[in-house]
């Protein structure tokens, strides 16, 4: 009897019994390559981040607080009646630096101090205290007098271009005018004066 026989097509035993070609020497490698390049670049994107923070926070310390902050706070009260007699009595203070730089750097500014009717107030003490907004640590503080045709000048260390941050007291007697306010200091040209 005639029994019908099975020709292999290369699926089951015949299959098995074929060589196959031994893995090539870096096949292992290529497979881990992709997932060992992502974890090399977050690692890098991660090391460059840190570093680009701790500069940040070293070249422009704008997590400082400003000065004296908390003393106001304290004293909130006394503060916002002290403005309120300060704001009736009218008088205004500009405050205008120049391009005119001392020898050691620090800038020339004029203050223009009037009353309500812009008349200039002549013999006033001012009290001055400035830090740039990118530097609330570095306050510098100066005491004005005017001059004989009542203008009121000085120098101070306004090395930088921008916002500064602008507390000054004028007093004549027992009338105070207080200034909290922010001006903007242009590049200066730095002509000596």
């Amino acid at each position: 009897m005639n029994t019908p026989q099975l020709i292999s097509s290369g699926v089951g035993r015949g299959a098995e019994s074929q060589p196959t070609d031994p893995p090539s020497p870096g096949e292992g490698w290529r497979s881990a390559r992709w997932p060992l390049l992502v974890v090399v670049l977050l690692g890098g994107h991660a090391v460059i981040i840190t570093v680009a923070l701790l500069l940040s926070l070293a070249w422009i310390p704008a997590a400082l607080t400003a000065p004296a902050g908390y003393e106001e706070a304290l004293a909130w009260d006394d503060l916002q009646a002290a403005r309120q007699r300060s704001d009736q009595l009218g008088w205004s203070l500009e405050l205008s630096p120049t391009d005119k730089n001392l020898l050691n750097g620090d800038r020339v500014v004029e203050i223009r101090l009037v009353d309500r009717g812009g008349q200039p107030i002549r013999n006033a003490e001012i009290k001055l205290q400035m830090y740039h907004l990118s530097r609330p640590g570095t306050v510098f503080v100066s005491e004005v007098l005017p001059d004989e045709s009542g203008l009121y000048t000085t120098a101070l260390p306004m090395r930088r271009e921008g916002a500064y941050q602008l507390k000054a007291v004028a007093q004549r007697g027992a009338e105070q005018l207080l200034v909290d306010t922010e001006i903007w200091s242009p590049a200066s040209i730095g002509r000596l004066p």
